[in-house]
């Protein structure tokens, strides 16, 4: 019956873009914790060392906003929340109310973090059901120079917390864990070295991505010359028979052109995904327009508002390989497989229904 519930919800999300309405709410509710960390990664945006921090101020959400965002996405028919931030959610001062209020309400959740948690918040990161861990270095040299951690003994504590998470999943328990490996200059040649310790530590996947850079940070992307070093070690790898998913298909089409929208014509991101940032600033995926505010509104109103509507379009209809209007991070879009299986279900069902295996399997990634 609860299988049921989920395709429909699915169908009615299918049927709304179709004909361009919302008939339910997002399927998913990103929650964006603090804007503080315990690294200093060289390719992030917030708090590289490259970067200008003069204006930085330290901020999280409140335990009340949280909530009130988690009960409205479960009144609403949403399925899962994504805790992230612009820096580490655990150390979030309520990150276990907040993960644990998720799991009462019966919502899969999930996490992204650098596993640099400590005992106490470790109980409520293996209740979650999906771990993203930002490891973008498969050996502690690299690690300390290209993530800058303010722990000298980082590395081997990412380890130690990453092979308890996947001990637990191997005894039917949480979490499924994922690696992030941010692609750049510095470890572009660590790809087997990555996938190698993935193997070897037991995790699930390694989801590889291009760096989305800013003006500070430039400087890490890949040369003419090791974009082509980097094909040549991807198509090796691709003819490895490793015991690990990854994404390595994915990137060798699209290193040498990280400027177009790769096999994205339409984005359907808008009916369903919606993330609140510490502050309450409601936006659609990786987009900076703000569509509301949850300090002064809900859900409901704010996912049906002019404000989301005219995004939503948008984004559907004016997404072009030749000018894609939201930049590097709509360039490198991390939910490729979710609209490419919406254009396949719209083109075979048209507004009658979706495929409910293919579909269903990859909106669970």
């Amino acid at each position: 019956m609860y299988y049921k519930f989920k395709v429909d919800l699915n169908r009615l999300k299918l049927l709304g873009i179709a004909k361009d309405r919302v008939l339910c709410g997002p399927r998913y509710v990103s929650l964006c914790l603090n804007n503080y960390c315990n690294n200093r990664c060289l390719y992030c945006a917030t708090h590289s060392p490259l970067a200008d921090k003069s204006g930085f101020k330290a901020a999280g959400m409140d335990f009340a906003l949280a909530k009130k965002l988690i009960d409205q996405a479960a009144a609403w028919g949403s399925r899962e929340v994504l805790i992230t931030g612009l820096g580490e959610p655990t150390l979030h001062p309520e990150f276990k109310e907040i993960a644990g209020y998720i799991k009462r309400k019966k919502l899969m959740s999930a996490l992204t973090t650098n596993a640099l948690f400590g005992k106490k918040e470790f109980p409520a990161v293996a209740a979650i059901d999906y771990v993203l861990v930002n490891l973008s270095a498969p050996e502690e040299r690299l690690y300390t120079r290209l993530q800058s951690p303010h722990d000298k003994t980082s590395f081997m504590k990412a380890l130690v917390n990453i092979s308890a998470l996947v001990k637990l999943k191997k005894s039917c328990r949480s979490p499924y864990v994922t690696l992030v490996f941010v692609i750049n200059s510095m470890n572009c040649r660590s790809v087997p070295g990555i996938l190698a310790l993935a193997e070897k530590l037991g995790v699930h996947n390694v989801r590889f991505r291009c760096m989305e850079h800013t003006k500070e940070t430039e400087a890490l992307l890949l040369s003419n010359k090791q974009k082509l070093e980097l094909l040549s070690i991807i198509a090796r790898e691709l003819k490895t028979s490793r015991g690990i998913r990854h994404n390595l298909e994915v990137i060798k089409s699209t290193i040498l052109d990280c400027n177009g929208v790769h096999d994205i014509n339409h984005c359907y991101a808008g009916w369903f995904m919606m993330e609140v940032d510490f502050a309450g600033k409601v936006r659609i995926c990786a987009d900076k327009t703000v569509i509301g505010d949850m300090k002064k509104g809900a859900i409901k109103g704010i996912w049906r508002s002019p404000e989301a509507h005219k995004m939503r379009l948008r984004l559907k209809y004016n997404l072009r390989r030749d000018k894609p209007f939201l930049g590097i991070a709509c360039r490198l879009c991390c939910r490729r497989e979710l609209n490419l299986a919406v254009d396949d279900a719209l083109k075979q069902y048209g507004e009658r229904g979706l495929n409910r295996t293919s579909l269903a399997d990859i909106l669970m990634k």
